[in-house]
């Protein structure tokens, strides 16, 4: 209780002493405006994250998937890229792939992130449970420039389980021209086109999200226009240069 009464009181006066108040998304204004000591009429600006829209990972560095997993050059690829925190929903795209190995039993998920190591040993205990998926799904540690995978990537994935506020890996994702496949919450359904530049699946329904996943894998020239629809969305909404005039403008109120 003591500890409620402090919490609220430090963020009436952080919110007291603001002159604005910026959020990411307008799902992480909903979550603000639930902060206990926040003034629920407070006005809060959105201004969307961006990214360098000119640059892209093959930039970065020249790495490869095939240089860290041994699989067929044949093979479709799954990638996701994040922490190894529980919150971001390794358990569930383990239940994912156990239906699509079924029709595409050459598919292999990439997953590529730090952590600590408990959280790491964790993850892996999972997969140790699923024996027959031990094939199909690589662990990898942090790698520096790890983003350029995505160019050599079917679709990228992000299966978080938690609110997330903004959701970066999915612009850098649509700015290489890949569809991505990821669950509906936070400000993900914000800057995911639903059916448009891939799909936002309920995070409770790992058979929606493979089967989105499986038809995605079926169809490839839906794969391509959907990732040339994701890059125009990027450009045109999520660019550095759109997010630093508009904090300029506020910054010049």
């Amino acid at each position: 209780m003591f500890k409620m009464l402090i919490e609220r009181y430090i963020t009436k006066k952080l919110f007291d002493s603001a002159t604005n108040i910026v959020s990411v998304s307008n799902s992480c204004i909903d979550s603000i405006k639930k902060v206990p000591g926040c003034d629920k009429s407070s006005e809060i600006d959105l201004i969307y994250n961006g990214i360098d829209c000119k640059s892209s990972p093959k930039e970065i560095k020249k790495i490869r998937i095939r240089d860290y997993v041994d699989i067929p050059v044949d093979s479709s690829i799954l990638l996701m890229l994040g922490s190894y925190d529980s919150n971001k929903g390794h358990s569930f795209l383990f239940e994912v792939m156990k239906k699509v190995i079924k029709d595409f039993p050459n598919c292999h998920l990439i997953i590529c992130g730090d952590g600590t190591s408990k959280e790491k040993y964790a993850v892996r205990q999972l997969l140790e449970q699923i024996p027959f998926l031990k094939k199909n799904v690589h662990l990898l540690d942090y790698i520096e420039g790890g983003s350029a995978f995505m160019s050599e990537a079917d679709m990228v994935l992000i299966a978080s389980q938690v609110n997330e506020s903004f959701g970066l890996t999915a612009i850098e994702a649509m700015n290489n021209s890949i569809p991505v496949v990821s669950t509906n919450v936070g400000g993900l359904k914000e800057i995911i086109e639903n059916s448009v530049v891939g799909y936002c699946c309920d995070k409770n329904s790992p058979e929606i999200y493979a089967d989105k996943i499986k038809y995605l894998l079926k169809n490839p020239q839906i794969r391509k226009e959907m990732g040339d629809k994701g890059k125009l969305h990027v450009q045109n909404n999520f660019d550095s240069r759109r997010m630093s005039i508009e904090y300029q403008k506020l910054l010049m109120k």
